[in-house]
């Protein structure tokens, strides 16, 4: 922070459980919500709590809040 660089957390909300490279195609999350909250949204919950400023979201569609709208254009998914 002290040379001007902001420390991020991503890639938001889990991209540890996909096996398709967002580079090349849309990956799709098909947990559902108590699953994301469980598992994939602690790593971000405890980075904010720790005092990370920013997250990064992931390209990634997330089937049970936004079917098909990748997370970095989703409201729903951000929010």
């Amino acid at each position: 922070r002290g040379a001007g660089v902001v420390p991020v957390v991503k890639h938001f909300p889990g991209h540890g459980s996909l096996t398709t490279d967002s580079h090349v195609a849309l990956p799709v999350q098909t947990r559902t919500v108590p699953q994301l909250e469980r598992v994939d949204q602690r790593p971000f919950e405890a980075a904010v709590e720790a005092g990370l400023p920013a997250v990064m979201v992931g390209h990634i569609a997330v089937r049970a809040v936004d079917p098909g709208v990748p997370a970095t254009l989703s409201r729903p998914v951000v929010h």
